[in-house]
């Protein structure tokens, strides 16, 4: 029997939701197994004070805040308006809806709502995102070497790894900055493995000539590492285990960096996985960045659940009014 293409492929994204909820779950059961067989490792995990709980989903709600004026910013750039309720409303949406679907569908979601309320195209919102990325790394690469230098004046030296890991990440940044990728890629093939190439240059094209806001952006760049940096300070000194500032900043680079590895929903296993490798790479103990990270994965699974299911009712419910309002609106007047 014959299957039209658009069959094949919901049999086709069946099998991979499947694939990554298996993953998860698994990853889930793992994860409580390994809990209840350690109580004692987790003895510090349940007796967490409320204050640092509280501090910490403060943190995230003010880190969320930024993602939002971040793509407030990136979307003007196209000459469209949003109010900063629709796009710190949707930042929170896009979290709850990456740990619904994979591959990130948050920002799907966002490309779609976008679309529909204030007609930008896909392919603006695409360069926005990428747009978005570069600055990320930018921004990654000179705090990271920021950092390296100042463990370097206290005379701690790590090696080799870190500085070269940053400096790489620096390097291509500022190659795609300054360098004339436009003229680049329109000698090269149209060919797809030459997509996010084309993606990249016609992206950052739309800011490359604006130093302005290309500052303002970095600025909340700087801000949103600065919280991330406090959370996890404070995740860790909440297990009783603090930790110096150098080693928090390098923790919450390597933990943000992974975010860009969506092959699972949420990033769930990769952020943490990164927090522990990145961690115990530093000299900090297994057991306490597990707890950490699980401390952190938990209140940010909350805020999202919790605000996420909040704005959405919002964002239905306003859609619903307007609709209402626009029938009403269409419909004749009656003559008495």
């Amino acid at each position: 029997m014959k299957h039209s293409w658009y069959q094949l492929y919901f049999d086709r994204s069946l099998v991979l939701r499947f694939l990554f909820y298996f993953l998860m779950l698994t990853g889930i059961v793992v994860i409580i197994k390994f809990i209840s067989t350690s109580r004692d490792d987790f003895a510090l995990f349940f007796a967490i004070s409320p204050i640092y709980l509280a501090l910490i989903i403060a943190l995230l709600i003010v880190t969320a805040m930024l993602v939002g004026i971040k793509t407030k910013y990136l979307i003007d750039l196209f000459g469209i308006k949003i109010p900063f309720s629709d796009a710190f409303g949707l930042t929170i949406i896009a979290d709850l809806s990456n740990y619904i679907l994979p591959f990130k569908a948050g920002s799907t979601v966002r490309a779609i709502y976008f679309k529909q309320k204030y007609d930008l195209k896909y392919h603006h919102y695409i360069n926005a995102l990428a747009a978005g990325v570069m600055v990320s790394l930018l921004v990654y690469g000179l705090a990271g070497l920021a950092g390296v230098l100042f463990m370097a004046v206290r005379g701690a030296w790590l090696g080799n790894s870190l500085p070269i890991f940053f400096a790489c990440i620096l390097a291509g940044a500022i190659a795609i900055i300054f360098a004339p990728l436009t003229h680049l890629t329109r000698r090269l093939p149209a060919w797809r493995i030459f997509k996010p190439l084309h993606t990249l240059a016609a992206s950052w094209s739309t800011i490359k000539h604006k130093p302005a806001q290309l500052a303002f952006l970095c600025c909340i760049e700087l801000l949103f590492i600065a919280g991330t940096v406090l959370m996890t300070s404070l995740a860790f000194f909440a297990l009783k285990h603090p930790l110096p500032l150098s080693t928090s900043l390098f923790i919450t680079l390597f933990t943000n960096l992974s975010s860009f590895i969506a092959i699972t929903p949420a990033g769930i296993g990769i952020r943490e996985a990164a927090t522990i490798w990145s961690a115990t790479f530093l000299g900090e103990e297994f057991s306490v960045s597990f707890q950490a990270s699980l401390l952190i994965r938990i209140l940010l699974f909350i805020v999202s659940t919790l605000f996420g299911f909040a704005y959405l009712w919002h964002f239905l419910r306003k859609e619903k009014s307007a609709h209402l309002r626009f029938i009403s609106a269409k419909k004749p007047n009656k003559r008495i």
